[in-house]
């Protein structure tokens, strides 16, 4: 399952058979990409992990570009063996939530959030990777071009992409074969 819902201020959450997760600038210079973890589970993992393929071409398509325009920075804080690692803004960096972006194989993106360790135990739950604004570097600017594209998607008139349905037409094949 890869599944787009909007909200009218234009918060989207991205949701996977692994959970959701939140895409959000809410009006204070931030983008933010934040983890949403089931509030009945107790043990919070340091990091979770969801899937995007092609099942939703639309969102895989704003994943692939943002992951091959940030490969081609060549800024080696952010590129460690193939793997897109973005700190948080605005947080001590060994301490900061993290956002990696990594490719398979398969043509599948990994979008992996690992928690922050916060200094005050109670906050100790953030899951919130923050993209300043404030800050003028090309890695923020191709995260918040990201997210205008994401604005144009409208999940009432989604349109199949040929690449959506070739890979749902091989996840059927492969159901039946098993």
């Amino acid at each position: 399952m890869l599944a787009v819902e909007r909200t009218k201020d234009d918060v989207f959450y991205i949701k996977t058979n692994e959970g959701k997760f939140e895409i959000s600038f809410p009006g204070e210079l931030n983008l933010h990409w934040k983890y949403i973890y089931e509030k009945d589970n107790k043990e919070k993992e340091d990091t979770h992990e969801f899937s995007i393929t092609k099942e939703n071409y639309f969102i895989y398509s704003l994943i692939d570009k943002l992951y091959t325009n940030l490969n081609a920075t060549d800024n080696i804080n952010l590129i460690k063996d193939g793997m897109i690692e973005y700190h948080s803004d605005g947080e001590i960096y060994e301490y900061s939530s993290c956002l990696f972006i990594k490719k398979e194989k398969d043509d599948t993106y990994k979008i992996i959030f690992r928690k922050g360790q916060k200094i005050i135990p109670e906050d100790s739950t953030n899951y919130d990777v923050k993209f300043s604004n404030n800050y003028n570097n090309n890695e923020n600017n191709e995260f918040i071009e990201m997210y205008d594209e994401l604005k144009s998607y409208n999940p009432a008139y989604h349109q199949v992409h040929i690449e959506e349905y070739l890979y749902n037409q091989k996840v059927k094949r492969s159901k039946k074969a098993n």
